[in-house]
């Protein structure tokens, strides 16, 4: 019977202390989670959400068009006149071109806009692209429909389409979707990201497909997971490569402090003190170069500096209890117990002086249109009553020294290793608080 209640006993501990556990790990996971919204780790959000690509990359995966009619070009910053361009060409659509910083950006296909293009020669010009139309999916105004644009006709300097659906429409009878290419001003490229918003110097990741741009000049490649995509993926990207990030580095911090406390436990010779010191120096680097190549910053730095500290306790536990400082052999060493071997009590008295503050309310800043009446609020701030705080205070601070006892099996010999435990408290008396003001 008591056998049975054993084992009873065992499995409710095993599934409640596993609950616990997984309730525990999912806690710490959704706090790494939203940290890493806001501080994701430099290194691995790149991977998760998208493709590093250099210029060259871009260029290379940039769309193809066939000039249908010969082109004019101009120059790159100046706008002088370039050479003409045949029909027949082949070119890449590098992105949309704009002359205003702040004006309409044709996102919306539109015959006059001009265009960002690469020539057969390498060179890059600007040129309006009719032919562009074939870049984008427009909806059919009578119908509803979506549909590609298979080809660009001109008659009388009147644009037709011919799209998916079989048909030649007419420009006004189609409602063309914003395209994700890049827009080039200026030698900056500014990216779509919702309907008519710019977005510059922030990089802001397209709807679902198509390059985009971060201040370094380095592009991205479109979305390989839909997860990733959309509104919220930039905020799921973030907290799953934080997670990610996390877990790894807990890996990391496991195997090395493993290898790391084992391996100098191990050595034939120096004292423990000589390679307790050895470990501390060689977990700075080793923590260093991993948040430098391996994770980037991010909010997870918190998680390695804890990692850090734990990693140099462990290790100087490892040496003490597992290596004979006599002898210097390993794994020979047994621990005897530990023996309280004084206590030191320090009191310290004086007097102290110190405010308290009470938040009582807000204070807020309008401006009020005097034509409208409309008004906002253009700042606050928080108002507070204090009073002062005056009395006698006692500090105690209380060592003991503590002795490990060892046995060497080896050398037969015995050993202590002493450390101490310091405790510190205040107490406070004859205390007087002021009125609040």
């Amino acid at each position: 019977m008591k056998v049975i209640k054993k084992i009873i006993l065992f499995v409710y501990n095993l599934i409640v202390g596993s609950i616990f556990k997984l309730l525990l790990w999912g806690l710490m996971a959704g706090v790494v989670f939203g940290v890493c919204i806001f501080f994701p780790p430099s290194h691995w959000i790149n991977v998760l959400d998208s493709e590093r690509l250099t210029e060259e990359q871009a260029a290379e995966i940039a769309p193809e068009i066939t000039l249908k009619w010969a082109t004019e070009t101009s120059k790159l910053i100046t706008r002088e006149k370039a050479a003409t361009v045949k029909a027949g060409t082949k070119v890449k659509v590098l992105g949309v071109f704009d002359v205003f910083a702040e004006g309409v950006l044709w996102h919306i296909y539109y015959d006059e806009a001009q265009y960002l293009i690469q020539l057969p020669d390498g060179s890059k010009v600007i040129a309006k692209l009719p032919e562009a139309a074939k870049l984008a999916r427009a909806i059919v105004l009578k119908t509803g429909d979506t549909v590609n644009v298979l080809d660009v006709n001109k008659k009388k300097n009147t644009y037709s389409f011919k799209t998916s659906d079989g048909k030649v429409h007419k420009y006004n009878e189609l409602l063309f979707i914003p395209s994700t290419l890049p827009i080039y001003f200026e030698n900056t490229l500014q990216i779509y990201a919702s309907h008519f918003e710019i977005v510059n110097k922030v990089y802001k990741p397209l709807p679902k497909r198509g390059l985009a741009y971060v201040p370094t000049g380095i592009y991205k490649k479109k979305y390989t997971i839909d997860l990733f995509a959309g509104r919220y993926g930039k905020i799921i990207a973030r907290g799953l490569s934080g997670v990610f990030d996390a877990l790894l580095m807990i890996l990391f911090i496991f195997v090395v402090t493993f290898s790391i406390s084992r391996l100098l436990t191990i050595i034939p010779v120096g004292s423990n003190s000589t390679l307790k010191t050895i470990g501390g120096l060689l977990y700075i680097p080793l923590f260093a170069a991993y948040l430098l190549f391996v994770c980037g910053v991010s909010g997870n730095i918190l998680i390695l500096i804890g990692g850090l500290v734990h990693a140099i306790k462990k290790t100087n536990e490892q040496i003490v209890f597992h290596r004979c400082d006599l002898c210097h052999h390993a794994y020979k060493l047994d621990h005897l117990g530990k023996v309280l071997m004084d206590t030191l009590i320090e009191n310290t008295r004086g007097t102290f002086h110190d405010t308290e503050s009470m938040k009582v309310g807000v204070e807020k800043t309008v401006e009020r249109d005097l034509n409208s009446g409309y008004q906002r609020e253009i700042g606050s701030r928080d108002i507070y009553k204090t009073r002062s705080v005056s009395g006698e205070r006692c500090k105690t601070k209380r060592t003991e020294t503590w002795e490990h006892r060892f046995y060497c099996q080896h050398c037969k010999k015995y050993s202590t290793f002493e450390f101490q435990v310091v405790e510190k408290s205040e107490s406070y008396s004859n205390v007087k608080k002021s009125d609040w003001r």
